[in-house]
């Protein structure tokens, strides 16, 4: 380091580059043209990389809108479905519930109607 150092202050920044000539100048420059160009298509596919991902965030932001409002639908119609089911349930058992006070009093009548006849045939 120390070599670097000495030959930086006798012989100027210039010589540390290697630019001691014109031939070593337009070197510098051309590669510094090529890491321009470089930087440059780097940059360009950084660009496009952000790109692709902004579109893709926005696609799955779209697909999880729309997912969710078929969660919202689905869960509307699973409440109608338990209420109507409910009711149906309600409705059956007061069918059930009649139709036994019914057959209640059938067999009540029979038996009635059984014990009037066995007792006239006597």
């Amino acid at each position: 380091a120390f070599d670097y150092v000495t030959e930086f202050i006798t012989a100027g920044p210039s010589s540390l580059l290697g630019i001691n000539s014109f031939k070593s100048l337009v070197e510098v420059d051309s590669h510094l043209q090529e890491w321009r160009k470089k930087a440059i298509d780097s940059y360009s596919e950084q660009l496009s990389f952000m790109a692709r991902l902004h579109h893709e965030v926005l696609m799955l932001h779209s697909k999880l809108q729309s997912q969710e409002e078929l969660l919202q639908s689905l869960t509307q119609q699973l409440r109608g479905v338990q209420q109507e089911k409910a009711l149906m349930e309600e409705e059956f058992t007061q069918y059930r519930k009649h139709a036994q006070e019914l057959i209640n009093k059938s067999v009540v009548q029979h038996a009635e109607q059984w014990l009037l006849d066995s007792t006239a045939n006597r």
